[in-house]
């Protein structure tokens, strides 16, 4: 069913390091690749939980368990994570 529509995306977590000024830098550095299926949602499809689902605009489905909230799936941003069974979902926010 769902597994026709899981396709590999790049998945970027972040590491803060200090430059030369001593302020804290962000560097995106590629974590894993991995198979997800994203799929666009509307607002009103979701509005059951109490979250900051404001901020979603899109939901993914992966057999993954290492991804975190914070991670970036290609131009998406990891909002929550849902445990499902064998399935995570992933509500993501558009960031690019």
């Amino acid at each position: 069913m769902l597994n026709s529509f899981y396709k590999p995306y790049q998945v970027y977590t972040y590491q803060t390091t200090k430059n030369e000024y001593k302020e804290d830098v962000k560097t995106r550095i590629p974590y894993k690749e991995v198979e997800v299926a994203v799929s666009y949602i509307s607002h009103s499809d979701y509005l059951q939980n109490d979250l900051k689902l404001k901020e979603v605009s899109h939901i993914g489905f992966t057999h993954d368990n290492t991804l975190s909230i914070g991670m970036e799936v290609d131009n998406y941003e990891i909002v929550f994570i849902l445990p499902t069974g064998r399935e995570f979902v992933l509500y993501l926010k558009e960031i690019r």
